[in-house]
């Protein structure tokens, strides 16, 4: 798991709007969030993603 500022940080964006890239991708439930004392850590879920990318390759 990694938390949010390392990969803001990694993608040259600022928190906030990560922030709101990361709670459209827990809502698509392609990202999972553990919360350990302050800070907020994710992971992808690779399950999820695998489906979608099949759903997409079909479409195409």
């Amino acid at each position: 798991m990694i938390n949010l500022s390392v990969i803001a940080e990694k993608l040259g964006v600022s928190a906030p709007t990560l922030s709101e890239h990361m709670r459209v991708l827990i809502a698509a439930k392609l990202v999972r969030a553990k919360r350990i004392k302050q800070w907020t850590m994710y992971k992808r879920d690779e399950d999820a993603i695998a489906s979608v990318k099949r759903v997409i390759q079909d479409k195409v």
